[in-house]
């Protein structure tokens, strides 16, 4: 369950005891995550407003309760939409190798997040983990969960920390997280 490892995952699935996933999320096309709905309900305010949002086109074809996809813009940007309510003309649209692996690790991480699994950091990924929570509405379960993984198996992430704390100083108080701006003040000064 673990999707901060090496390799970037292309199939995870999340559990909760006795209770089945209930929506799959596919990733840049690579990237296949099946999870509970309800998990992301309780932990995202984006998920929240937009599973159940009365404009939603039902699928009758899924097998799934929630079937969604990522789409990327013409800038580059990229978000999480309903299978049904994808648009044609962003089909083609693609991130590139590298920075999709970035945004899956990164969005995998926040999946972790909301299942309080314990991860390593990886540094390269904070800033699109902390731009990615604050678009879905996360900040506060982020915050806390890089706080319980700070000293897991993060020691590239600690070691980082004393290169650029004015960098990570910046994503500290973008979570309001006490730790990791504590971290970076000690390097700073």
């Amino acid at each position: 369950m673990n999707c901060c490892e090496e390799e970037t995952p292309t199939f995870l699935k999340f559990h909760v005891r006795r209770q089945l996933p209930d929506m799959r999320i596919k990733l840049f096309g690579h990237t296949e995550l099946q999870v509970r709905s309800t998990i992301l309900k309780e932990h995202s305010d984006f998920f929240f407003k937009f599973l159940d949002s009365p404009e939603k086109i039902e699928s009758e074809d899924s097998e799934w309760k929630y079937d969604w996809v990522s789409e990327v813009e013409d800038d580059g940007e990229w978000h999480l939409v309903a299978k049904q309510n994808t648009q044609p003309r962003l089909a083609d649209n693609d991130l590139g190798d590298e920075n999709a692996d970035i945004q899956t690790r990164a969005f995998c991480f926040i999946l972790n997040a909301m299942y309080r699994v314990t991860t390593a950091i990886q540094p390269k990924t904070l800033e699109a983990i902390v731009k990615m929570a604050d678009y879905y509405l996360c900040l506060p379960i982020v915050s806390y969960h890089i706080s319980a993984c700070m000293w897991t198996n993060s020691d590239l992430f600690v070691r980082r920390i004393s290169e650029a704390p004015e960098h990570f100083i910046e994503l500290a108080y973008t979570l309001r997280n006490k730790t990791l701006f504590r971290e970076c003040a000690i390097h700073i000064a």
